[in-house]
């Protein structure tokens, strides 16, 4: 996954409680960190407590290639898709990321809502749609 046009990690986990799934997710940049050892290294971390039904209309929007934008929730309200003119197997989206304030460690150009813009291998991708679909949920899912 490329977060910023940096390579990066997303880690994410589901826990569920009745109707409801913890989404908790963390996206944190390969590179090495410029600054100070003892500032925290770049990661953007988000948790949200979503409706079973929030989680499964994500997972339909990521899979139908809609080209509506997907309203979310908090700290990131809107995920849109962003067409690539090269026609490459990669899947682009950005993300309206509604936190203030910036990340001290965010090294790219600052706008309110923060543009955050992710692109994944079609490997990638499916292992995340795969991860949201309620079929999957009790699954150990593997590359």
């Amino acid at each position: 996954m490329r977060f910023q046009g940096e390579n990066c990690t997303l880690s994410f986990g589901l826990t569920f409680e009745g109707e409801t799934v913890w989404l908790n997710a963390t996206v944190w940049p390969q590179r090495q960190p410029l600054h100070d050892v003892h500032q925290p290294h770049p990661r953007l971390r988000f948790s949200t407590q979503l409706p079973q039904k929030d989680i499964l209309q994500l997972q339909q929007w990521l899979t139908s290639n809609s080209e509506e934008p997907l309203h979310f929730t908090d700290p990131i309200r809107l995920v849109r898709r962003v067409r690539n003119p090269e026609h490459d197997d990669t899947i682009r989206l950005e993300l309206d990321y509604y936190l203030q304030p910036e990340p001290a460690w965010w090294d790219w150009e600052i706008s309110f809502p923060l543009k955050i813009r992710l692109e994944m291998r079609p490997a990638e991708f499916k292992y995340l749609t795969n991860a949201l679909n309620r079929e999957n949920w009790s699954r150990d899912l593997t590359w």
